[in-house]
């Protein structure tokens, strides 16, 4: 039969009993004073960690209904806000007025009724794509974008275009710094400033992604290292 107890709370008793006795009677029982200083101070360490990890495991279970209660808030104030925009989109006048207030939001425009109805990667093919980005840094410390995206931009299938703007700083993740609406009928250029670039930075990347009617197009990228401007192909999505 073992002697130590296999319950932590039942070892931590015995060997806070057994500590004194064995201390006062070391001598007899064959066991060294030293040892015995270095088994109290095991029991007094056992002690004080076990009061810190019932303190922690407390405020974890008080940080978790704390963070259960901080997300039902956000749920329930964010479908709120997504049901005003629906609300505020129905009392649009156009269907090309409708589908701004999802775009704008980024929410999905919903899809028309029947067998027109698209899917997500319908409405994605469908988006006009960026062909271009230029960036242009100037003595001010501000970056100037100019980007064109090809033809159907500018004619019918245009109506409703956004471009949302992201940023990344050196090995940073990229971040959206902008939205900016389409080029406007007959155009094809579109432009943004960049007038918040962080002090110090080395290089920047700048991602263009198209966007229409809840769909998404691959974003168009151009980086820039201070003193000269390097121009990529459309390739990658921006977050």
């Amino acid at each position: 039969m073992a002697l130590i107890p296999t319950d932590a709370v039942k070892r931590y008793d015995f060997f806070n009993t057994l500590a004194p006795v064995w201390g006062e009677h070391a001598s007899e029982i064959g066991v060294s004073d030293k040892d015995i200083s270095d088994l109290k101070a095991a029991v007094d360490d056992a002690r004080i960690a076990r009061a810190e990890a019932l303190a922690a495991a407390q405020a974890a279970e008080a940080a978790t209904a704390n963070a259960r209660l901080a997300d039902e808030r956000m749920t329930r104030l964010g479908a709120l806000a997504i049901g005003e925009i629906k609300s505020f989109a129905k009392r649009q006048p156009t269907s090309q007025a409708t589908g701004h207030v999802f775009t704008v939001a980024h929410l999905p425009v919903p899809g028309r009724p029947g067998p027109c109805a698209r899917n997500q990667s319908e409405r994605n093919a469908a988006v006009p794509r960026v062909a271009q980005v230029w960036a242009t840094p100037d003595a001010q410390g501000h970056v100037h974008l100019r980007w064109i995206t090809h033809r159907g931009a500018s004619m019918g299938a245009g109506a409703g275009m956004m471009y949302k703007v992201a940023r990344q700083v050196d090995d940073g993740a990229a971040v959206v710094i902008g939205l900016v609406g389409g080029p406007g009928p007959g155009r094809t250029s579109n432009t943004f400033t960049d007038d918040a670039v962080p002090v110090g930075a080395r290089h920047l990347s700048y991602f263009v992604t198209p966007m229409q009617h809840g769909g998404t197009g691959p974003a168009a990228s151009v980086g820039v290292v201070f003193g000269r401007v390097v121009v990529a192909p459309p390739a990658r999505q921006a977050a």
